[in-house]
């Protein structure tokens, strides 16, 4: 779903902005994220960026592992 300022048609790229990035007028409420969204969203960004090193450290472990059991 696009949003758009109501007073320029601009695309609200961001809802956690309360002003409009064209037209620089304020942003009706209900087309801002409120606190709790923001809160939600910031927690599923943080969980992604982990991502990326949670599979470097399964990687780690296997080489690991499998350098321990050649050595056996």
């Amino acid at each position: 779903m696009e949003f758009r300022c109501p007073n320029c048609n601009a695309p609200i790229y961001s809802r956690k902005n309360k002003i409009c990035g064209v037209c620089e007028k304020p942003l009706p409420e209900e087309l801002l994220l409120n606190d709790e969204q923001i809160a939600l969203l910031k927690k599923q960004m943080e969980q992604e960026e982990k991502r990326p090193m949670n599979f470097i450290c399964l990687i780690c472990q296997a080489i690991q592992a499998e350098h321990h059991f050649s050595e056996i």
